[in-house]
């Protein structure tokens, strides 16, 4: 199921995603010069770990521990209902505003923050993420560029960007040749191949326990997005089935069903905190504003419980330090034991600097979950404040177990090895922390002192190990 409504984000995605194919291409055997384009499982791995370097290297992706383990847990839900596959499949979440995900090649899949926003149950995101992963398990990106056999590289780059963003956004990115824009039909998702997505994923979402309605109600929602946006559906979409078409076939489905499993009742209570987290942390600051106001005026107990933590978080990120106390005091006296008010309340204590009470909150955050991550990592960033830095490194190197391309737990381990004199230690972890902020200029001084203090071979090892990853980065990065 393709987003009706794609942000400039997304076709940026696309757009990388030609290119990506067409490094992949010149790379491997299966070039032009043979005039044939087989596309084996090899190839799409390969494309699809490319793929994935490009996108962690141009665009914004979520590292909160709490909302990557709840759409992982999520999607393996459905994975578990496919058969055996011959990828390694991973899912990302995108910070952006669009409610879609999509498939890329060789099993990685990405959501989009949007999506989580915009839906009202777990069902329905997991109905998207269900559609894609069906095109993922019948590799049916694959199965376009193999049509492409006698398309050399470039003309293939060329088509799937006129298959995708329709000629003229095409002949504007200046990446299509006439022959391409003329084949460009080739590579866009067939009909067949939407049938069988939408067949497919509704047999994995159906077998892993969602309420049938739910993948209804979620093309339902993109119908009305479409709609209100009054934007039309993207080129590469123009053959597909309608929506309408698409959600009377869903129904028909849901409709052949045993009744007790059309009847299955859902627990939204998690999905609720993560919509909470995402809207407060990452979505415009006024619309999240008037969102809670809306759930406080017309939600569940539970949900305003959530919405006055919301509240707190969207003002405390507007420097509105009273309001947002206030927020805080209302959300833990809603709910006094839940982990995550009390969390956040003592995150927001240590950055107003009042460290008494923040290890207060974090202490108790600790003893009601010890293996809460963003807890660990703030109470480590008050024991290196506090000079117990031994306990300090124990837990960022726990953290970084979770979180390997989390800049700021680089950036703060650094430090502590900094303290303790372990400077290649301190150099080695700024190093990766500017590689995953993308800072390509302070990365390459850093490497400058990296080099100057590698002795050991194992030094030299590692930095030879980072030079790589940066090397893989670097042909992305602005």
């Amino acid at each position: 199921m393709k987003n009706q409504t794609y942000t400039i984000l997304t076709q940026k995605i696309l757009v990388f995603l030609m290119l990506n194919i067409f490094i992949i291409t010149s790379i491997f055997p299966l070039s032009a010069k043979a005039d044939l384009f087989s596309f084996g499982i090899k190839d799409e791995i390969e494309l699809g770990r490319q793929f994935d370097v490009m996108v962690r290297s141009r665009l914004p992706l979520i590292e909160d521990p709490e909302i990557k383990n709840y759409v992982e847990e999520m999607f393996q839900k459905l994975l578990k209902q496919a058969p055996p596959q011959p990828f390694d499949f991973k899912v990302a979440v995108l910070r952006d505003s669009a409610m879609n995900a999509f498939a890329a090649p060789g099993g990685y899949l990405f959501l989009h923050t949007g999506l989580i926003m915009n839906m009202d149950s777990e069902s329905e995101v997991a109905a998207v993420l269900a559609h894609e992963l069906a095109h993922a398990t019948q590799r049916h990106i694959a199965g376009r560029i193999e049509h492409g056999k006698k398309m050399t590289a470039l003309t293939l780059v060329g088509a799937l960007a006129a298959a995708i963003f329709g000629q003229g956004e095409a002949k504007g990115a200046g990446v299509a040749g006439s022959m391409a824009l003329g084949q460009s039909s080739m590579l866009s998702y067939s009909r067949a191949d939407e049938d069988e997505a939408d067949q497919i994923g509704f047999k994995y979402y159906v077998d892993a326990g969602y309420k049938p309605e739910g993948m209804v109600d979620a093309f339902k929602k993109m119908q009305r997005r479409q709609w209100a946006t009054g934007r039309s559906i993207p080129a590469y979409l123009s053959t597909h089935p309608s929506i309408s078409e698409r959600i009377k076939d869903i129904e028909a489905r849901v409709r052949q069903l045993p009744k007790a499993i059309q009847n299955r009742k859902e627990d939204n209570a998690q999905f609720w905190r993560i919509q909470t987290l995402i809207t407060a942390k990452y979505a415009d600051k006024e619309l999240a504003l008037a969102r809670f106001n809306e759930i406080l005026q017309s939600g569940t107990e539970q949900q305003k419980c959530l919405a006055k933590l919301g509240m707190a978080i969207v003002l405390s990120r507007q420097n509105k330090v009273k309001e947002a106390n206030e927020f805080f005091n209302k959300a833990l006296q809603c709910s006094p034991n839940d982990n995550m008010a009390i969390r956040e309340f003592g995150i927001f204590n240590y950055y107003k600097g009042n460290i008494k009470e923040a290890e207060k909150y974090l202490n108790l955050a600790l003893a009601k979950n010890p293996r809460d991550i963003l807890t660990n990592f703030y109470y480590g960033r008050l024991q290196a404040d506090n000079g117990n830095l031994k306990e300090a490194e124990q837990l960022f190197k726990e953290v970084l177990r979770y979180l390997p391309n989390d800049p700021d737990v680089h950036e703060a381990i650094a430090k502590v090895f900094g303290s303790k004199g372990e400077m290649f230690k301190a150099n080695l972890h700024l190093a990766y922390s500017y590689v995953y902020q993308n800072n390509r200029k302070k990365y390459e001084a850093q490497l400058v002192k990296l080099k100057e203090l590698a002795k050991t071979q194992n030094e030299k090892d590692e930095t030879d190990k980072i030079e790589n990853i940066m090397t893989e980065r670097k042909k992305y990065i602005r």
